[in-house]
């Protein structure tokens, strides 16, 4: 489930969480870096994984996607959690849609802790 932005796991276990983005660049300066923070005391966010990626200028308006891939350890639901961020530059746009994943995040279950 989320809430406010925070990702909560449904049982313990050991995840694979994956981050996917699309952007969209119109103007010279095109860079994105994307996050996955992770909690383990259900208060202080650190840095799990990070994905530096920019958009060629090779005409007015061109995409780039990005993707970012973590395992966590989920010994505690209560207290193990996630949250993504991105940081773009003014002319990259985040691309989302209810039609299509554009933007998405994927959580996959891989055993037991």
């Amino acid at each position: 489930s989320v809430s406010s932005g925070v990702w909560t796991f449904p049982s313990t276990g050991i995840y694979k969480v994956e981050f996917n983005a699309n952007y969209y660049s119109s103007g010279s300066s095109r860079y994105i870096i994307q996050y996955i923070y992770v909690t383990t005391n259900n208060s202080s966010f650190s840095e799990l994984a990070t994905c530096y990626s920019s958009i060629k200028n090779v005409s007015s308006s061109t995409y780039q996607t990005g993707h970012v891939q973590s395992f966590i350890d989920v010994t505690d639901t209560s207290n193990v959690k996630v949250k993504f961020s991105v940081l773009a530059h003014d002319n990259c746009t985040l691309q989302g849609g209810t039609d299509q994943n554009r933007t998405y995040v994927t959580f996959t279950r891989l055993g037991d802790t």
